[in-house]
């Protein structure tokens, strides 16, 4: 929860209903306002967590830590373990100093049919980042806040999460923070990508031969009786040969795999749009001109993939020529369609032409 006051009662809503169900509860509020360790993924999670256990505290992590301890003591009083927290949470420090929570760790991986070992040396075990990005602070400074969302958003965009539900996460992405609030910060952060992140990334077997389109809508929604809900029943009518609502559009479908987001806020354009290009996308598509600048950051850093951008024109450095992987789809004054003046057939393989010629709004 983003507002305390909402999170207060939220937690209180919880607390009761679980007593009623004669469920003894509590509820713990905790700031989230930044990383909670210093590791943010998978799999440099559990090495974080198994480190903990192991005894290798390292001050970035010890809110890891002491959150652990303070809601396992929590459960201990609840279910009548110990009397106190203070008696809860020294029986907790006895467990890791005596490595029986490690103990404890190692039984449940093995019978869940994990690998063991890997509780002795996580390095060797976990499918950790085999290539590291440095994104250093361009300056010397104090971090006053940290956008916990974005931080989210990023991760998934290089593959660490899901965008969409039959996404597949790759474990070993992650990012690590190498600063907490208040201190100095000369390098921000240490973003970890691993190999298939680092690549476009291929279709399975079976999709070789479709062409593969994202579309981002623009925030609103594709019912936005706008922009959003003409282009989704442009690439309806192109996926399907009908429009959303099922009558015949009159144009054949295409042999196209077809993928949009709706974009939550204005902060999630950019990673839904590079998670279509990292995916290797064969077009992405941007609706409306405010996309336009994110649009001309993620065609640039992906030349060899197309884009689109809807009612706006993205051009060269040079702020003339347009860019020759995006076509600018704009509206003419005195009509109600596209047009592609932008567009560059010699760029685009037939298979992308006849797309955009079943794609024509009217």
């Amino acid at each position: 929860m983003r507002d305390e006051t909402r999170a207060k009662q939220l937690a209180h809503a919880l607390v009761g209903t679980g007593n009623s169900c004669g469920i003894r509860t509590r509820a713990l509020l905790t700031d989230m306002n930044q990383p909670l360790g210093r590791a943010v993924g998978h799999a440099v999670e559990v090495q974080e967590c198994l480190n903990l256990l192991r005894g290798k505290i390292d001050d970035g992590a010890r809110p890891v830590l002491d959150l652990s301890i303070e809601l396992s003591a929590h459960m201990l009083v609840l279910s009548r373990v110990d009397e106190s927290l203070d008696a809860a949470r020294a029986r907790l420090q006895r467990a890791l100093d005596s490595g029986a929570a490690l103990e404890r760790f190692r039984q449940n991986v093995e019978a869940q049919g994990g690998e063991p070992r890997v509780c002795d040396d996580p390095d060797r075990f976990l499918p950790l980042a085999r290539e590291s990005v440095k994104v250093e602070s361009p300056r010397s400074g104090f971090v006053r806040s940290v956008n916990t969302t974005e931080v989210g958003h990023a991760i998934a965009a290089i593959g660490g999460g899901r965008i969409r539900v039959e996404d597949s996460i790759d474990p070993s992405v992650n990012q690590r923070m190498s600063f907490k609030f208040l201190m100095l910060a000369g390098l921000l952060c240490v973003l970890a990508l691993a190999g298939p992140a680092c690549h476009r990334q291929v279709y399975s077997a079976d999709d070789k031969s479709k062409i593969h389109v994202g579309i981002v809508f623009d925030i609103g929604g594709k019912d936005d009786r706008s922009f959003n809900a003409a282009a989704f029943a442009g690439v309806k009518c192109a996926e399907t040969g009908k429009w959303p609502h099922g009558e015949n559009c009159g144009k054949p479908a295409l042999d196209i795999v077809l993928r949009d987001i709706e974009p939550g806020n204005p902060t999630s354009i950019e990673p839904a749009m590079r998670a279509f290009a990292e995916r290797g996308y064969d077009l992405v598509i941007g609706v409306g001109f405010a996309q336009a600048p994110i649009m001309e950051m993620v065609a640039k850093d992906y030349p060899s993939l197309h884009f689109a951008i809807i009612d706006g024109v993205i051009f060269e450095d040079d702020g003339k020529t347009p860019r020759a992987n995006v076509a600018s789809l704009i509206f003419k004054s005195t009509k109600g369609h596209i047009s592609l003046a932008y567009l560059r057939p010699r760029r685009l393989r037939r298979e992308l032409l006849a797309f955009w010629a079943a794609w024509i709004l009217v």
